[in-house]
Parts: structure tokens; C-alpha cells; sequence
């Protein structure tokens, strides 16, 4: 699988962001291997030229393999990102004529050509996905924009980019490729949420481009769907459980006995009945449950409601050994009578004074300033002082998208030392009596 951000794998601490891509192998047997070669930020150009990347997956390729091909979000990138980005969806020169366009290093239509071409030549069978959409509403549908269909021209450009899923659907049509339509499968499944409903489930938080767990579940599902109605690997795409838990089990290790200590789950679920209903989480012994991680309600048998046949909700478990023992069992998951799976929970309880590490952690969620400890210690928010507060900066660390708190100085104060200027952080370890 080659493609962008919207397609590529993210680490458990970006959870619920995800890549439609990653949630793949849930709907594929294990007779086969799925190898996800999509990165973030990355356009038909880019991935084509950058080493290391489609080069690469040239060497890895087999005959008989299948390699499925979406792109399409960043290459309307603009202005300096565009010599190395951006393509128009057909040719630079404002027509829809791919296959006559000079310009073919800014052609989304011409790399597609590449890509199918030349894994065909290494004995693959290529496959073309359209790019999921953006939420971008307008009343209860998607517009055009968020469909990749741009049909304004851009600042200093002089013509629109025009139709990029029509130029993929056109290359598919004149090389006799299976194309999935994904713009227009999720393009249905947004819409059927709604605005809020879908920023809630669907998208993170940050943006209106990337998906969380639930909707890469989803949207994984209607492209192995689509193949198997086109006879495309149906030696291979199975069925897939309904329930998903990120991480598939939580461990505390060892524990100060009566030290509480929060960890969360990110759970997933599609295809429920009935459409609207609730979920049931009872969790065991020694472990308690909430929506909320700093909450003062914790309680053994959580109720969460859904809509539409599905979820993604975060759940908070906290574990708080009460004797030097181990603790081993899991939370179960019921929704309308229906056993859903279950989570394994472990820790062990130890005396204090074993040695076990203490520590307090900030902007843990942005811009946040509340402090998390974990163990016997205090600690206080943290303190900004005369420092003018910035909004939260999205970067891209390790190819995931990390929100970055930023506090400003002006002036001499850039560069000088200022007593008045300040982030205070406070920490205070708990009295304890050994004997």
C-alpha cells in the first residue's frame, strides 16, 4: 500500500488518530501480508522521487502481488511546497487532457500512469483508491473542495487544479485498472453522521482531514468490500469483529499499594445492533472505570451510549491495588445483550518504599497546564508568568502530528534573562513513616 497520512500507521501514543491503512489487516486472512508503505505528508511527486520511499517498495515487490495506490491530499499543496508537492489534477495547463499534458512532473493523472506502469512491469497488480474526503460542509453534504474537486484557482496560480478522484477514475478506465471509489464511499458514511457527529467519531480533533480508529475502520472496510464485489482478492478479505481496543491490554507492573494510577483506552466499534444503544463495561477487581480522567465518579460498570451502529470512545481505567498482590483479570464489553470482547488488565500491589519511580508530566493535551503525577507526590499546574500564551502548533514529529504549546517573549527580552518571565513547575514528594 503506498499513499499519505490519511493511509499510513500511526504509534499507540497518537491514538485515536489512524490510518485507514493500519486497520487493513483486520479484513484480510492471514494468508496474506499487507505491508504499508504510506507517509505522511507525501503526493503522488513526492512518494515517486523521495529515496527511500517508491524506489524502495520497487525492490519489494513480487510477481503476483497487488499494490493499492492513494494519493491525492497533498498534492494541492501550494505556493513553495508546490515544486516539490503540488500537481494539478490533470495538467498545469488548465485542461483535462492527461494524457496530452506537457507538464508531466505536475500531473497527479501522469504519476498515476507511472505507478500502475511500473508495477506492472514487476508482475504486480495494481489497484487505485480515490483519497477519502475532508469535512468540509456545506449544509448537510460535502462540498466540491472537500470532494478534491477544486475548482477555484489559487493565489498566483492561473488555473483551478481541477477534478483529482475524475483523473483517477480516467487512468483507471484507459489501463483497465481496479479502482475503488473512496471519495464517494466516505463521502456517504460522513454524511450519514453529520458535521458534529462526524468531528466527534470520525475526525480528530485537529482537523478535518485525518481519521480516527472508527472511521479508518470503516473506511478499510468499504475498500475491501468494493474488491470483493469486483472479484479483487477474494481468496484473501474475510470478515471482521466488530469491537477494537486500542491498546489490546493494559499493564500496570508493580504498583505502591493504594497509589491510583490512570491509563486509557481508545474502543471502537461498527456494525452494532441494535442502531442505537449502549455500551456496558464492567471492569474487575481492584480496577475502576470512567469517561472522564479526572474524574471523582469511578465506578465498576461503566454505560456508554451510541448512535448509528458505532462508536469510538475513550475510557479511562484506573487501577489502585489495595494488598501486596498480583492482579490479573479483564473488563468485559456488552452492547444490546451481545458479548463484544474483552480487555486484559494486570498490575501488582507493593509495599512503599520499594523504590519505584514518581514523576508529574505538563502539556500533556496541548496547551494544557493541568499537572498528571503518578505516584505518592503533589504536584501543581503549571505556572505561566508574564509570558504571552500562543495557540498549540501542530509539527510533525516522527511523521505524526504532535500539538506543541508555544509562550512568547518580545524584544530585548528574546534574548535576555528576565526574573519576571517565567514557566514554574512544582512538585512535592508525599510523608511516608517506614518501619
Amino acid at each position: 500500500m503506498i499513499g499519505d497520512s490519511t493511509m499510513t500507521e500511526y504509534d499507540q501514543s497518537r491514538k485515536p488518530q489512524a490510518g485507514w491503512g493500519e486497520q487493513v489487516p483486520m479484513f484480510v486472512s492471514d494468508k496474506a501480508t499487507v505491508r504499508n508503505w504510506a507517509r505522511g505528508g507525501r503526493s503522488s511527486r513526492s512518494f515517486y522521487y523521495e529515496d527511500g520511499l517508491w524506489n524502495l517498495v520497487k525492490e519489494t515487490i513480487k510477481t503476483g502481488d497487488y499494490l493499492i495506490i492513494q494519493f491525492g491530499h497533498n498534492d494541492q499543496k501550494l505556493g513553495d511546497a508546490y515544486e516539490e508537492f503540488g500537481t494539478y489534477a490533470y495538467c498545469s495547463d488548465g485542461t483535462s487532457n492527461g494524457e496530452d499534458c506537457l507538464d508531466t512532473e505536475h500531473s497527479y493523472y501522469q504519476f498515476l500512469k507511472k505507478y500502475v506502469k511500473e508495477a506492472r512491469d514487476l508482475g504486480a497488480v495494481p489497484i487505485l483508491m480515490t483519497p477519502i474526503v475532508r469535512k468540509y460542509f456545506s449544509g448537510a453534504s460535502i462540498r466540491n473542495s472537500g470532494l478534491h474537486d477544486l475548482e477555484s484557482v489559487n493565489t498566483g496560480e492561473l488555473f483551478a487544479r481541477g477534478n483529482y478522484p475524475a483523473a483517477m477514475k480516467e487512468v483507471a478506465v484507459l489501463l483497465d485498472v481496479p479502482m475503488v471509489d473512496l471519495t464517494a464511499q466516505t463521502k456517504a458514511i460522513v454524511e450519514k453522521y453529520g458535521d458534529q457527529a462526524a468531528t466527534e467519531s470520525l475526525y480528530i480533533s485537529a482537523d478535518s482531514t485525518h481519521p480516527q480508529v472508527l472511521f479508518a475502520t470503516l473506511i478499510a472496510k468499504a475498500a475491501m468490500k468494493s474488491l470483493q464485489q469486483q472479484e479483487v482478492l477474494t481468496d484473501y478479505i474475510i470478515e471482521a469483529t466488530s469491537f477494537i481496543s486500542s491498546p489490546e491490554t493494559l499493564q500496570w507492573n508493580d504498583r505502591y499499594v493504594g497509589v491510583a494510577n490512570v491509563k486509557t483506552l481508545t474502543l471502537s466499534a461498527f456494525d452494532l445492533s441494535p442502531n442505537t444503544g449502549n455500551l456496558v463495561a464492567t471492569a474487575p477487581d481492584g480496577f475502576l472505570l470512567s469517561n472522564a480522567p479526572d474524574s471523582t465518579n469511578w465506578t465498576t460498570i461503566l454505560t456508554v451510549p451510541y448512535e448509528n451502529g458505532a462508536f469510538t470512545e475513550k475510557m479511562y481505567v484506573q487501577f489502585t491495588p489495595y494488598s501486596e498482590k498480583s492482579f490479573n483479570d479483564s473488563i468485559s464489553f456488552f452492547a444490546g445483550g451481545i458479548d463484544l470482547g474483552a480487555v486484559n488488565v494486570s498490575g501488582n500491589g507493593v509495599a512503599v518504599g520499594n523504590g519505584l519511580p514518581a514523576y508529574s508530566r505538563w502539556f500533556t493535551e496541548g496547551g494544557a497546564l493541568a499537572a498528571l503525577t503518578d505516584g505518592p507526590i503533589t504536584a501543581q499546574d503549571a505556572n505561566v508568568v508574564n509570558l504571552d500564551t500562543g495557540s498549540v502548533k501542530t509539527f510533525a514529529v516522527n511523521e505524526q502530528d504532535t500539538g506543541v504549546a508555544r509562550f512568547r517573549v518580545y524584544g530585548p527580552d528574546l534574548v535576555s534573562k528576565n526574573d519576571d518571565k517565567y514557566l514554574e513547575f512544582a512538585v512535592t514528594a508525599a510523608t511516608q513513616t517506614f518501619s
